[in-house]
């Protein structure tokens, strides 16, 4: 073990130089690598529970907790975000209804669109949108 770190170090530290400026950027260069590598084994140890005197950052029994937090947040984007679809359903068609039908392309691009935000909703909530008559719009 004795070798291996000796081994290591010589590795890294590098051999003395005529230049100082040189020397010393070397040098604190392999400390920082060293820092490097000891923070990692630190933050390593410390989070696991591997030290004695401290636990670690996450215990077993704050898992169930943290997923129902987790649950809560995801459903909360869940519905948000189908709330927002609906929007854009209703504004897309009220536009889809006020387009020209004989302007073909407007037409297309205003189905596309619908088509697209009606698929979307129904892969949040596994049911199409009832959507309105363009009489009623």
């Amino acid at each position: 073990m004795g070798d291996f770190l000796k081994w290591l170090i010589a590795g890294v530290v590098p051999p003395r130089t005529s230049d100082d400026v040189l020397y010393r950027w070397q040098t604190a260069v392999a400390a920082s690598i060293y820092a490097g590598l000891f923070s990692i084994v630190a933050i390593v140890t410390l989070s696991f529970g591997l030290s004695p005197f401290y636990s670690g950052f996450a215990q077993a029994s704050d898992e169930k907790a943290t997923k129902e937090i987790l649950q809560q947040i995801l459903d909360g984007q869940k519905n948000a975000r189908i709330l927002l679809v609906r929007a854009e359903i209703a504004s897309t068609r009220e536009r889809e209804c006020k387009v020209d039908r004989t302007n073909v392309d407007a037409l297309g691009f205003a189905n596309e669109q619908l088509s697209n935000l009606r698929r979307e909703y129904f892969s949040l909530t596994n049911q199409y949108p009832d959507l309105p008559p363009c009489e009623l719009l």
